[in-house]
């Protein structure tokens, strides 16, 4: 196994996250969850590092992230930016044996960042360590956090247009994420 667009290895195999498939700032910064949807990520796992069994430090370079789909996806280049649940692609055999190498040795967590991630998790859930842990939260890309996220953690309404709204999305991520284990 070695890093790629679609792959970070990391250094423990501890905590493993999956998204759903790389997309532009990807392919052009050679490794998974860049842009704004990596920036995001930085941000939930300061919120949840410490808490609730997962390590006191949650350092990504150390963390394996990979995607449920190893395709490269973007509008300009697509025309789309998601893999389909067919057995064509996130559910091919050959996708989910990839998908089921890469988190064999995942000894505690894996965070499934979106619905075709998770899915995806739940068809070879049954290959993986009975001990781990498979938790599901929302995709961080702003497009999903706005569409989802109507709330803040105290159950208030988010004020559009309100420059805060982001940080308070990804603190329900978090506290969802916290919440299941």
């Amino acid at each position: 196994m070695k890093d790629g667009i679609h792959l970070q290895v990391g250094s423990r195999a501890k905590v493993a996250l999956v998204f759903s498939c790389p997309g532009q700032f990807e392919e052009k910064n050679g490794g998974p969850v860049k842009g704004k949807t990596g920036d995001n990520l930085k941000v939930v796992l300061d919120n949840i590092q410490g808490k609730s069994g997962f390590p006191e430090k949650l350092i990504l370079e150390e963390l394996r992230i990979t995607n449920s789909w190893d395709g490269v996806l973007y509008k300009e280049k697509d025309n789309r930016t998601e893999a389909k649940l067919n057995t064509t692609e996130i559910y091919s055999e050959r996708n989910l044996q990839r998908l089921e190498d890469e988190l064999k040795d995942i000894e505690d967590v894996i965070i499934c960042f979106g619905k075709k991630a998770f899915k995806a998790l739940a068809k070879i859930k049954d290959k993986l360590p009975s001990d781990v842990i498979i938790l599901e939260s929302s995709h961080l890309s702003l497009q999903s956090l706005n569409r989802i996220i109507k709330k803040d953690v105290n159950d208030t309404l988010l004020t559009k247009g309100d420059p805060n709204n982001t940080a308070l999305r990804l603190q329900v991520v978090s506290k969802k994420i916290i919440d299941q284990t």
